[in-house]
């Protein structure tokens, strides 16, 4: 019972909201957070915290960067009230616009890791005569 009070409490606001709907999807950065969402850093962050307090979230380092993602047990809790209030969030703008810039984001960053990956020579630019 005392969870389910924890993540209810970390949920109360639209923000937090935006950010969970977001990680049901994904494990994240708070990069990806913040340009899926258009809210700034300290915003993304704050939030973070609080509902790592909570057990909601947790993060593991990612090379440079953390990586956030919803814990089980609030991973599945989350699933149970989406599922119930699915029509109401479908049709919130913020909510929406959201989940098309973060497959914008993703679809962007598997484009740029293919690149990377693939053999062949790459470009690689030489300091000219003139630079000094």
């Amino acid at each position: 019972m005392e969870s389910f009070i924890q993540v209810c409490q970390c949920l109360s606001d639209p923000k937090s909201v935006r950010i969970v709907l977001l990680l049901l999807e994904s494990d994240l950065k708070i990069n990806q957070l913040e340009r899926a969402t258009n809210l700034s850093r300290r915003v993304i962050d704050t939030r973070l915290v609080k509902m790592h307090s909570c057990n909601v979230v947790s993060s593991e380092m990612d090379g440079r960067w953390i990586r956030w993602s919803l814990t089980a047990e609030a991973r599945e809790m989350v699933k149970l009230v989406v599922a119930n209030h699915v029509v109401e969030l479908e049709w919130d703008p913020d909510v929406t616009a959201d989940r098309i810039r973060l497959n914008r984001e993703l679809q962007l960053e598997n484009t740029s890791e293919a690149l990377e990956s693939e053999p062949g020579p790459k470009l690689m630019l030489q300091p000219g005569p003139d630079s000094a």
